[in-house]
């Protein structure tokens, strides 16, 4: 199945200690990878982008997206839109502030291999380095390890594993709706919706303790619980519906 995957690697230009740190890992293991240049938009004129629909993020997420999480949703789009181009079945979309190591390798290509059990079933999307404790329901265990049908997809893009229908429908969504939520908030959204995202019991992939280079758009800015509340309520919603049905 390693033959069929496609890795890239999010990495700002100017985040050189980042993709170096990376690079050590993902070489160590003996997968092949390659780096996507992250995409910074202008101090100026980067609210009015075509895609980004603006107010929209503020009915369900309490304010608009700041320049670092459009650019962030922005390159992880352009990621999936390459992999697209390719014939690749898989795609693991990574960050630059992962942790990937031997082990993680290791683990990841047996969870290729139960993904590509023809008895599993089907899934979009599977994240490998956030774990959320609610709203799951155990599908297989394998080894130490469990995977979950995840109704509420687990938080932070720094590791996720798409199939290729889990692409093709995420872009379609996109183009239809365009982005209106960081880009994990929205993942979680639409996967909600359908009950095809799936997690496991500890993440495969580590998470380094190093600052964002997207921003802090909380600092100064107010919340709104109830627009908060909106997107809480259609996540859970959906994710009990699909509880239901699946």
């Amino acid at each position: 199945m390693s033959e069929m995957l496609q890795i890239r690697v999010i990495n700002l230009d100017r985040s050189y200690e980042r993709l170096e740190f990376v690079s050590q890992g993902l070489n160590s293991s003996g997968l092949k990878w390659s780096r996507f240049p992250a995409i910074e938009l202008p101090e100026s004129g980067w609210s009015d982008l075509e895609f980004y629909v603006k107010g929209q993020s503020k009915r369900f997420y309490w304010d608009d997206l700041s320049r670092g999480e459009l650019g962030c949703f922005l390159s992880h789009l352009g990621v999936m839109e390459q992999f697209l181009s390719s014939d690749k079945t898989l795609l693991l979309d990574l960050e630059d502030d992962v942790e990937f190591t031997a082990e993680s390798a290791q683990y990841l290509l047996k969870i290729l291999d139960v993904l590509n059990h023809p008895d599993f079933g089907y899934w979009d999307c599977i994240n490998l380095t956030s774990v959320y404790e609610k709203r799951r329901r155990i599908l297989m265990d394998f080894g130490d390890w469990k995977i979950f049908r995840a109704f509420c997809f687990p938080m932070l893009s720094s590791g996720m594993l798409w199939s290729r229908p889990g692409v093709e429908r995420f872009v379609r969504r996109v183009a239809r709706d365009g982005i209106f939520l960081p880009v994990d908030q929205q993942v979680r959204y639409y996967l909600s919706e359908d009950g095809v995202g799936l997690s496991l019991d500890k993440p495969v992939i580590g998470l380094r303790s190093v600052s964002t280079t997207i921003g802090d758009r909380r600092v100064g800015r107010p919340r709104y619980p109830v627009a908060k509340m909106k997107l809480r309520a259609h996540n859970y919603w959906h994710s009990f519906l699909a509880r239901l049905l699946y």
